[in-house]
């Protein structure tokens, strides 16, 4: 016969610990063994046995997520309840991520709560003693599949998800359990839907067994990747009973192809940017061949041409130093670099640089020519501007379109640099600026280069000479002189304003962490009474005493409730919006409210998001609470959506007593109603983050109407194309 589970309960508060096991020990079968320190728990690990561990989060020394991570380091899946008053989102996460088998949150109830610690306890234990009977089973299946490096699932005869390995969480970045009663078509990229849909029929019949298929996945982040997908039938097969689809990424492979294929065109294309292009003289035909890039900046059309037709190009005195210089060089090997004047055939003038080596086996001169016209109309030009810049307060750099090396930077930063002249021409804008890459620079002047913006303002760090880095403000131009572009930028030093807000970054991380930490001891607290009003409550015979009692606890429940309320509010507008599915969010909301006999209809459109704060799920759960609390004589609540004039406009409604007029304004004030105010007041201060309005436009006596009207560039439709094949429903 099985004894008592042994439990080691572990929290930094001595009174947590006495109503914790005074009450799991009164649920009983368990031996409650208690320790304040996630130190001290895992010395007695070392030389005692335990069934269960159930920890608190906030602990000095070590929080219960280190806690969790060292337990499972040291003594494999013994199984662990966190048990916190902390519930914020990310802990959960954490929890589940590191392994916990159940996260409880403190504060409610005593009684209710503990009986639920007991039932996890109960529950952890048995779950370990069947785990230890699959475990050989399992290690044999993941041994052949889960290491596989590609992506495998297996679709059942409804056409979901019901496994996949490892690989598909790493290559596409889902959590685990995410794509599980999904269909596998959810996942791919709209234009590849119907090719998809089609090959998955044919496996589904039988009729394509083993052809692989390129189509495009979506990963976590909205990304796609290319996968090559092979399905194999085996419905009816044990264990399997589906259809098991293999998918191999192949963009490494695409990308080898297509720079294959494009390698001659960038090349074409760099000429034309750079200016420049390449030559050959054979001298036996006494023909010129020139590039596309040498042909745009001859003003000559063909690839070919004689040598005589190019001499009215130059002044005769010109074309003769050019016939010395590779007469020089056939001869002795003398270098060929010229820089002359000569006439295009359209008749304009321009310089041009030209270097050049013999081939004596061929009897060829292979060439290269750059058009450097508007560089030297850029250099005389600037040079008149010399004195300006020098006497600029702030740092002025000036730097090749092409090339990116500067041509000129002023006195002022040249002395806050360290640098001289001499060495700043040698130099780009990415020796000083060490955050930037090559390719993140070439993006942010891209836009200026084609035309599409006029300025880039932006914030980085400047690296002096010494090593020392300033933060600075850039204000970049492309400004032309001549036929050649430069760009100029002007330099703020923001060091000041930098200091100033890191300060206030870190007071408000001060306030944030004390905030934290006393809501924290306050939830502590509150549970400590409730737990002795509870067992308070237990022994009292005197109705009049039990009435007092229960007039504790309701006070009780109030100020934990502020509590739970103060700490949702701390969060609020301090994430990122990111794009939620607004049916799924009324899902997910309709599962943690009680509606009682009240029926939910969720007509809400599948694939329309918002983007909006992370909190956005708390505006839904309110709404249906309102409905549970307010909507007297309701039997159906509805989420509809339809077009408004500056967006969508999402709808909730139900057919209780409605709102009066007077109202309609004063239920989202805090502190209005029957209990503490702060569902509809909630609602709207989440809203207001990204701009969403909401108002209550219903008849009065025909029940409750929520408009919340979404701004159109938040709002998207992600396309959800037919999930459906011959032999399978839709999806």
């Amino acid at each position: 016969m099985r004894g008592p589970i042994r439990v080691l309960y572990v929290d930094d508060e001595p009174a947590l610990l006495e109503i914790g096991r005074r009450f799991l020990e009164l649920a009983g079968g368990m031996t409650i063994i208690t320790v304040d320190s996630a130190k001290a728990a895992l010395e007695l690990l070392e030389r005692e046995e335990v069934d269960v561990v159930v920890s608190d989060y906030q602990m000095p020394g070590m929080d219960g997520i280190r806690f969790l991570i060292a337990v499972r380091e040291r003594f494999g899946r013994l199984p662990f309840i966190l048990f916190t008053g902390r519930g914020r989102e990310e802990i959960a996460i954490q929890a589940i991520n590191n392994g916990v088998d159940f996260y409880l949150q403190k504060g409610g109830d005593p009684e209710a709560q503990y009986l639920q610690l007991a039932h996890l306890v109960r529950l952890a234990e048995e779950r370990q003693s069947a785990g230890n009977a699959l475990a050989t089973s399992e290690l044999r299946f993941r041994s052949l599949i889960q290491n596989s490096s590609d992506i495998i699932r297996i679709v059942d005869r409804d056409g979901r998800i019901t496994y996949e390995s490892d690989s598909g969480r790493r290559i596409l970045g889902y959590p685990a359990g995410y794509t599980l009663g999904k269909s596998p078509l959810e996942f791919i990229h709209p234009d590849d839907l119907e090719q998809a849909r089609i090959a998955l029929g044919e496996v589904f019949e039988g009729r394509k067994p083993g052809t692989p298929t390129a189509v495009r996945v979506r990963r976590s982040d909205g990304t796609y990747i290319h996968v090559e997908a092979v399905g194999v039938n085996l419905i009816g097969t044990p264990g399997i009973d589906g259809v098991v689809i293999t998918s191999r990424p192949i963009d490494e492979r695409l990308v080898a192809e297509r720079d294959l294929r494009q390698s001659e065109e960038r090349f074409r294309r760099a000429e034309g940017i750079a200016r420049i292009g390449h030559w050959q003289i054979d001298l036996k035909e006494g023909t010129v061949s020139a590039s596309r890039g040498a042909q745009a900046i001859l003003g000559l059309e063909g690839t070919t041409v004689t040598l005589a037709s190019l001499e009215h190009c130059f002044d005769p005195v010109e074309y003769e130093r050019i016939r010395q210089a590779g007469r020089e060089l056939i001869d002795a090997g003398t270098p060929f670099d010229l820089e002359f004047r000569l006439r295009r055939a359209d008749g304009q003038e321009i310089v041009v640089r030209t270097q050049a080596e013999y081939d004596r086996e061929q009897d060829t001169i292979f060439g290269v020519l750059h058009d450097v016209t508007g560089l030297r109309e850029s250099e005389a030009m600037l040079t008149r501007f010399g004195r300006i810049l020098e006497s600029s307060l702030n740092e002025i750099y000036i730097f090749d379109e092409r090339t990116l090396r500067f041509i000129d930077v002023n006195r002022g930063a040249r002395e806050n640099l360290g640098y001289t002249m001499d060495e700043l021409r040698q130099m780009t804008p990415l020796d000083l600026k060490p955050r930037f890459s090559a390719s993140e620079f070439e993006a942010l002047i891209a836009p200026l280069r084609s035309g599409e913006v006029e300025k880039q303002v932006f914030t980085t760090v400047h690296k002096r000479k010494d090593g020392s880095l300033y933060p600075v403000e850039v204000h970049l131009q492309l400004m032309r002189y001549g036929t050649s572009p430069v760009f100029v930028a002007v330099i703020l030093d923001i060091t000041g304003q930098v200091r100033v807000n890191e300060a206030l970054v870190r007071a408000n991380r001060v306030l944030n962490l004390l905030s934290s930490i006393t809501r924290h001891d306050i939830t502590n607290q509150l549970v400590v009474l409730q737990g002795y009003l509870a067992l308070l409550r237990s022994g009292v015979d005197d109705p009049v005493l039990r009435e007092q009692v229960d007039r504790c606890q309701a006070s009780a429940e109030r100020i934990a409730s502020m509590v739970r309320f103060a700490g949702t509010c701390e969060h609020l507008g301090l994430q990122a919006p990111a794009w939620q599915e607004v049916r799924a969010l009324v899902d997910r909301a309709a599962a943690e409210v009680d509606l009682g006999a009240i029926r939910l209809e969720n007509r809400l459109p599948a694939g329309l998001e918002i983007s909006a704060d992370r909190l956005i799920a708390r505006v839904f759960t309110n709404l249906l609470d309102n409905v549970v609390r307010h909507g007297k004589g309701a039997t159906v609540v509805r989420f509809s959506a339809e077009q408004g004039d500056g967006g969508p406009v999402i709808v909730c409604e139900d057919d209780g007593i409605g709102v009066p007029e007077e109202k309609k304004e004063r239920i989202f004030e805090r502190g209005y109603g029957d209990h503490t105010g702060f569902g509809l007041f909630l609602v709207r201060e989440i809203l207001q983050i990204t701009g969403i309005a909401i108002r209550e436009t219903g008849t009065p006596g025909e029940g409750a109407r929520f408009g919340l009207s979404i701004p159109a560039e938040i709002a998207r439709t992600r396309p959800i194309g037919p999930a459906s094949w011959t032999g399978g429903p839709d999806a």
